[in-house]
């Protein structure tokens, strides 16, 4: 009967430990071993998605019996079951890119068979279903070579962008951004990542040249949409999150357990603690529960667009507002963009 009970407790214990979120752990190298950062990593069939660091190692919540898509660009994607808490080293192998594909350089556009510097493009396609106010903290894990270092978590704030280590000529580490063609600084500014047609990240002196020591830590090179002729068409994007935010699962002292606590020590009688008297045991104020919230995130965006073959234009407006999980740090963005372009003549185009 005893060893029926504890065949009978050692199997539901097996079950609850098999139903839960558990801590998943590994790391993704490529096929030399060398640790690969920022790759994504998901739950598949969820919205369950961290990142690698910049050792290639990740953690994740996930149940026994899941799988994980692991994907980086550059890399083919792959897809594991979940049979215990370490999954270890993984491997992704490189894929092979289009050399027919057309990419923006800095003295204008080639196709990739003719280039000999370094470089990667992302599509405007693969920001989508990502809520971010900014660039940067979309770029994590889209490109071989470029780190996305968080930010401060506080809304609105970005992270740092890194393209092949740390190396500086001027001061920072930050790449140079070039939006259509003009150089805009060591930030993208307020760039609303939903007017985004694809991304070039220049990584070597090769391609990097024409800009000279302003593009000594990479150049990132940034083609937003524009209108095409044809009838009018209205694109309408509407995403809602939110953001919840652990202790730790860490527990907390009452008023009352504080109290004993001091009172425990061999030196009680000399410790000045001000707030250390017998009221405390009355003392059980939340903290916490003053300090935090459950944050609340919203991001719209709609946009018309349409024009003949001579005039094409095209309107965007973007609204995103953030309430953050620490209450007093909200953030709010309105975005408002126009562009047209105009072609009177065959040699005349006015933009």
């Amino acid at each position: 009967m005893k060893k029926l009970f504890l065949l009978f407790f050692l199997s539901a214990f097996a079950i609850l430990a098999r139903a839960q979120n558990l801590p998943i752990t590994g790391t993704v190298k490529d096929l030399e071993g060398t640790p690969i950062p920022s790759v994504s990593v998901k739950v598949k069939g969820t919205t369950r998605v961290s990142s690698a660091n910049s050792s290639g190692y990740f953690s994740i919540e996930a149940k026994i019996g899941e799988v994980l898509t692991i994907s980086y660009v550059g890399f083919t994607s792959k897809e594991i079951a979940i049979t215990s808490q370490s999954l270890g080293d993984i491997t992704l192998a490189e894929s092979t890119e289009s050399l027919n594909e057309v990419v923006v350089v800095g003295y204008g556009v080639q196709k990739r068979e003719s280039l000999t510097g370094a470089l990667s493009t992302i599509k405007g396609s693969a920001l989508k279903n990502i809520t971010s106010p900014n660039v940067q903290n979309l770029l994590a894990g889209k490109a071989p070579g470029l780190f996305v270092a968080p930010g401060s978590g506080r809304p609105g704030s970005a992270g740092a962008v890194i393209i092949r280590g740390q190396a500086t000529l001027g001061g920072t580490t930050s790449p140079l951004w070039v939006i259509d063609g003009v150089i805009i600084g060591s930030s993208p500014g307020d760039l609303n990542p939903e007017d985004i047609e694809n991304l070039t990240v220049l990584k070597d002196a090769a391609s990097t040249a024409i800009y000279g020591s302003q593009g000594a830590n990479g150049v990132i090179i940034v083609t937003t949409k524009r209108a095409k002729s044809g009838q009018m068409t209205i694109d309408i994007s509407s995403r809602v999150g939110i953001t919840q935010l652990t202790n730790g699962n860490l527990q907390v002292m009452n008023g009352a357990e504080l109290y004993d606590y001091f009172a425990s020590f061999a030196n009680a009688n000399t410790i000045s603690f001000p707030r250390w008297k017998p009221e405390l045991r009355n003392s059980n104020f939340d903290w916490w529960d003053l300090a935090t919230k459950e944050g609340f995130n919203q991001n719209h965006n709609i946009s018309f667009q349409g024009g003949t073959e001579k005039l094409q234009s095209m309107l965007s407006i973007g609204f995103y507002d953030e309430s953050g999980a620490i209450k007093g740090y909200d953030y709010e963005r309105y975005n408002f963009r126009f562009n047209t372009v105009y072609k009177p003549y065959n040699w005349l185009t006015i933009k």
